[in-house]
């Protein structure tokens, strides 16, 4: 039999209805066994139940689709289904992007061993990440009056509700003693002071849409160099690097890129260490962007190096926002955001042929 069970990596990620590349199980190719079959077991720390179907590999968390592994090969595919909302709405967390982090166990089996022999057994560590794609960030400002939701007597039960609601982008939650609220708000006010309606909340949650790296652009601001500030959209998706980011710019020479550091093909700056991201210009001579087949290389000149207590982009999705450090400096204020887009006042000043 094989002495070992090994994955190409040990931790998978995906997004509520997305599917992470599948993984499959290295072969020694030393001649030996494989296994007959493979299986699998998982807990959380979040508590939601975990139920493994041996016959047919099916993983589920409190009855919803999460992954599935190949029973023949062990091959593994993770793709939550959409509705596991419904139990990420109800966990007891602040983070603005809610997820399930189960901690896996694959084990292989020879089930055609010798009667009266022991048979033996061989397994994997996995770690399978389940993000939701839709966040709620802290918010306040002056809006207009809400509907309020007599059904929606819980703070999960409100947060579904607005999830579930196209034309909701605020809910507001009010618990007291006696009595609770669930509001969803009005139109944010642009101009508080020109509108009577308009009412300041302070206790407001914001909905924020396709919440994941590969969909939701960053905001950087920078109170001493606004040469670094601005909004920050995905660009690709490297194999070996991860998700990175453009600014999105009037001029090529306004461009910058924020991307992982590499310690292994960058040079090395000031504060930066392994999980850190940089801001770097882009070399059209040297850069390499084959985005189709996910594979990038970035050349041009590094600028700064940005960090944070987790990895900014992970402190950014988890708070809605996270203070960063420059080169290792915390001086300057800067911070990085979820840069959720809002619409905008129509322009009806501009005469038009048709309107005239």
């Amino acid at each position: 039999p094989w002495l070992l069970l090994n994955y190409t990596v040990n931790h998978l990620s995906a997004a509520l209805g997305d599917a992470a590349t599948p993984l499959n199980v290295i072969d020694p190719k030393d001649g030996t066994l494989p296994p007959s079959r493979f299986s699998a077991a998982c807990a959380s720390w979040e508590g939601p139940a975990f139920v493994f179907d041996t016959l047919t590999g099916t993983a589920t968390v409190e009855g919803h689709e999460v992954f599935t592994l190949d029973i023949k090969t062990g091959a593994v595919r993770v793709a939550p289904s959409a509705t596991l909302s419904k139990v990420l709405d109800k966990l007891n967390t602040t983070m603005v992007r809610r997820r399930i982090t189960l901690e896996c166990m694959v084990f292989g089996h020879y089930d055609d061993w010798e009667p009266g022999q022991f048979s033996p057994s061989i397994e994997a560590p996995l770690v399978v990440e389940l993000l939701d794609t839709t966040c709620f960030v802290q918010a306040a400002g002056f809006f207009l009056p809400g509907v309020a939701n007599a059904e929606a007597g819980t703070e999960p039960a409100c947060r579904a509700l607005c999830r579930a609601t196209p034309t909701c982008a605020h809910f507001s939650f009010d618990m007291n003693s006696t009595n609770s609220s669930c509001t969803i708000m009005g139109a944010l006010c642009t101009n508080a002071t020109s509108n009577a309606l308009c009412a300041q909340n302070s206790n407001v949650q914001e909905k924020v849409l396709k919440c994941s790296e590969s969909k939701q652009c960053l905001r950087i601001h920078y109170d001493f160099n606004w040469d670094y500030s601005g909004r920050y959209c995905p660009k690709g998706y490297d194999d070996h690097l991860g998700e990175f980011y453009e600014r999105v710019s009037v001029t090529p020479q306004d461009v910058l890129y924020l991307a992982p550091w590499d310690p292994a093909r960058d040079p090395p700056v000031p504060g930066c260490s392994l999980g850190a991201f940089v801001l770097r210009k882009p070399d059209r001579a040297t850069d390499y962007l084959d985005l189709e087949n996910s594979v990038v290389e970035l050349n041009g000149e590094i600028v700064a190096c940005l960090t944070s207590s987790n990895g900014i982009v992970d402190d950014a999705f988890d708070h809605g926002f996270t203070s960063v450090a420059i080169n290792g400096s915390n001086t300057g204020n800067v911070v990085l955001r979820l840069a959720n887009p809002r619409c905008q006042a129509l322009n009806i000043s501009t005469r038009t042929a048709e309107a005239e």
